[in-house]
């Protein structure tokens, strides 16, 4: 039964060319009882959409399809973009020559706006990374889980297992080289022939979860990836922080579709959205974005704007995204937390009926390449120590 309902998810959320949906988010195990009826055991989900959600910028929640129907009824989302054009994809200086980039703001209004579209179609609107939709995906699809063991005369001996300290086996960027990501485990389970797998665990107050596909339902290597942590012990106090990895038909140095490793950190209690991305079919090759109840700051490396290789930077209004003045946003700028997220260049991306090179950003880089071997590929054998879901 846990086999067709997780495929079931899977179809949509599964890598198929240009459409990858990535299944993002993390799940919080509670206290589980052991009741004979199967009426008292469960697995409870301090969900990870709603404090997303209530730090995001209230266009950008209805951008995402994820608010109030009666309001998304009434927007009109602009259309995705295509794959990434010639023009978009031509090939920066390396990041050794370009240095340390200073963040500069575009010369025209029309090309500070075009940033923003960029970031809303992108990653708030219907597509392979849609942030807010994998956030609530994830919240969904743990119902599944909970229908799973309430059904259960006796709960899971996984549940009540002792963490096991995972947090060597990921390795994400650094401010130099490389650092890992905090994770515990205490269940976890395989399907699809190991091309599935769930992973998660609390510690103490806080919860943990990996949730990957190794492999596409047609059988081709692609990775599907996500590692969250949650904080908290309310919405009011709750800090989701998540890692997620796309690469489409992995193993290999051609892309022709969304192919980026991504990191967010949604504070409630702070009040601030915090996203980074490097990869290819994501737009620019390099974006940041910090935003708090009343401004929204953009910072990307776009070759389609006034300049080769420069850093861009723009800052909106948090209540109706109108451009306003980029002073209002200094205090979102210096408070950055996050490594920001580049490319490394390598391999080539094929679109639009050509083959392009990949460039390298100016950030902590993100080496597509390695991004199968890295995340997914480590599914199979990365939580052998933890006691299987059954």
């Amino acid at each position: 039964m846990l086999t067709r309902s997780i495929l079931k998810s899977r179809n949509s959320v599964s890598v198929k060319g240009a459409a990858v949906v990535l299944v993002a988010g993390a799940i919080a195990l509670y206290a589980c009882s052991k009741d004979d009826d199967g009426s008292g055991a469960s697995i409870g989900a301090p969900q990870a959409y709603p404090p997303t959600a209530a730090v995001t910028p209230g266009q950008l929640v209805l951008a995402a399809g994820t608010g109030s129907s009666s309001f998304v009824g009434k927007q009109t989302a602009a259309p995705r973009a295509n794959p990434d054009s010639a023009a978009s994809l031509a090939p920066l200086a390396s990041a050794a020559a370009l240095g340390t980039l200073v963040a500069v703001e575009p010369s025209t209004d029309s090309e500070k706006t075009a940033m923003l579209d960029t970031v809303k179609q992108r990653l708030f609107s219907e597509g392979p990374t849609n942030l807010l939709k994998l956030v609530k995906n994830v919240d969904d699809r743990m119902k599944e889980y909970d229908g799973r063991v309430a059904s259960m005369s006796t709960a899971p001996e996984c549940l009540s297992s002792t963490p096991v300290d995972l947090s060597t086996v990921f390795s994400v960027p650094a401010a130099s080289g490389t650092t890992t990501f905090p994770l515990f485990g205490q269940c976890q389970e395989t399907i699809n022939n190991g091309g599935m797998t769930l992973m998660f665990g609390k510690k103490d107050t806080d919860w943990y979860l990996v949730d990957g596909a190794s492999a596409d339902l047609d059988g081709s290597a692609s990775c599907v990836f996500s590692m969250s942590k949650i904080s908290g012990t309310s919405d009011a106090d709750r800090v989701v922080d998540g890692y997620m990895a796309v690469d489409y038909q992995g193993k290999t140095d051609n892309f022709t579709g969304s192919t980026t490793l991504m990191h967010f950190k949604a504070d409630v209690a702070a009040g601030t959205l915090e996203f980074t991305a490097g990869g290819i079919g994501i737009g620019p090759n390099q974006v940041h974005t910090k935003s708090n109840k009343e401004y929204l700051y953009i910072q990307t490396q776009d070759r389609s704007l006034s300049g080769s290789a420069s850093l861009y930077h723009a800052c909106f209004s948090a209540a109706d995204l109108s451009l306003t003045s980029l002073s209002n946003c200094s205090a979102l700028q210096s408070s950055l937390t996050l490594v920001s997220l580049g490319t490394t260049a390598a391999g080539s991306y094929i679109g639009g009926g050509s083959s392009l090179s990949v460039p390298a950003t100016d950030a902590n880089n993100v080496n597509l390449t390695g991004l199968y071997a890295g995340y997914c590929g480590k599914l199979s054998t990365a939580f052998s120590g933890v006691a299987a879901f059954k």
